[in-house]
């Protein structure tokens, strides 16, 4: 699910978060947050909730909630005093406000001759709150390293650019290449159903 409001774009799946095109470094708290207001932007989201889907219910300082807070507000382009955004219901919580338009992720057309490997993610090691978890726990794919079919070493960068090109380009969740090349040289299984 990828959220689009004025100039800024989530990316539920990839955990990304992109502000006029670019993307934008938020902490992983910070961006568990905005998932939670936006998912539940029709109401007032009180901090015992906030607490418990961005921190899995642990002990927080009231700092730092504000603090993440105030992080989410600069990641968006807003700010304490506009709250354009995010709005500061007095004693009651938060809430996300304006318009959001929701975009599923579309499958990239069929490719042939593509060698991928699905994964499933475990969303309880990924460190992040109830909502992403929910939003995030589906199926990712792994391209692996093409195999050099040329007698020619000078073409490896070449083979491995179009799995990076495949890695960067692909509308699903990615494995990163440090996860894939590890595979680099090596005869690789397909499952078979």
């Amino acid at each position: 699910m990828i959220f689009v409001f004025g100039d800024c774009e989530i990316d539920v799946a990839r955990r990304e978060l992109r502000r006029g095109g670019s993307p934008c470094h938020v902490e992983p708290q910070v961006f568990d947050l905005l998932v939670h207001l936006i998912t539940h932007r029709d109401r007032v989201v009180d901090k015992a909730e906030l607490l418990d889907a961005v921190w899995g219910g642990r002990a927080v300082s009231e700092s730092t909630l504000t603090s993440r807070i105030s992080a989410a507000r600069r990641a968006i382009g807003d700010s304490g005093d506009q709250q354009r955004w995010l709005r500061t219901v007095a004693r009651r919580g938060f809430r996300f406000h304006g318009e959001v338009f929701e975009r599923a992720l579309t499958p990239p057309a069929r490719a042939t001759g593509i060698r991928v490997a699905l994964t499933e993610r475990n969303p309880s090691e990924q460190g992040v709150g109830a909502t992403a978890r929910a939003s995030t726990a589906q199926p990712g794919i792994a391209v692996l390293p093409f195999a050099n079919l040329s007698s020619d070493a000078a073409q490896e960068h070449f083979v491995d650019g179009v799995v990076e090109d495949l890695i960067t380009g692909l509308w699903l969740r990615v494995m990163s290449r440090s996860s894939s090349f590890r595979y680099k040289g090596r005869p690789t299984v397909s499952a078979t159903s």
